[in-house]
């Protein structure tokens, strides 16, 4: 991705890519890959070393990047596809903690503002339940069903018996 496209959705999202974020913005852009789409973003904090963490949802992964091993010249990425999110929660007060499993690990961002911190929560459970709907196949129209089952009598492997039962069935006679 484009660290200026980058840029602009994480404006939207109402994220500050300023003096001090703004080279690890541009580390982060290329990582997501054009073929995504970000759906939400936010900002918190490292649970174990209270790093600047960036939180990024598309429409196929969950992406954390932890800023201060990026000021000592790397970058700590963990990358967690929709379909292995096992679980999410929130909670806090004023500045909440964003909580992610994937049945192997669990990832914890401390100090995001509550709101976004339901916002990924809501963001990921809706692109999870898009994947699943868009995976199921719809079942075959009556009229299919029928034209497979003649198909069927005229081979002789069905009966016209059998064929008349389930017709009458499909048709809700």
């Amino acid at each position: 991705m484009d660290f200026n496209k980058l840029k602009e959705i994480a404006k939207g999202k109402g994220i500050k890519v300023g003096f001090r974020t703004k080279g690890l913005y541009k580390l982060i852009a290329p990582m997501i890959p054009d073929t995504e789409t970000v759906i939400e973003m936010a900002s918190g904090f490292d649970k174990n070393s209270a790093n600047s963490c960036p939180i990024i949802v598309t429409d196929k992964n969950v992406y954390f990047f932890n800023f201060s091993t990026w000021l000592l010249g790397g970058l700590d990425q963990r990358i967690i596809p929709l379909k292995n999110v096992t679980s999410l929660s929130s909670g806090g007060g004023l500045l909440a903690s964003f909580v992610i499993n994937d049945g192997t690990a669990e990832y914890e961002v401390k100090g995001i503002v509550p709101k976004k911190a339901n916002d990924l929560i809501q963001a990921i459970n809706e692109q999870k339940a898009k994947r699943i709907e868009s995976s199921v196949t719809p079942a075959p129209s009556p009229t299919t069903e029928l034209r497979e089952l003649k198909s069927l009598l005229d081979d002789g492997i069905i009966t016209e018996e059998d064929f008349n039962n389930k017709k009458e069935e499909l048709l809700g006679l």
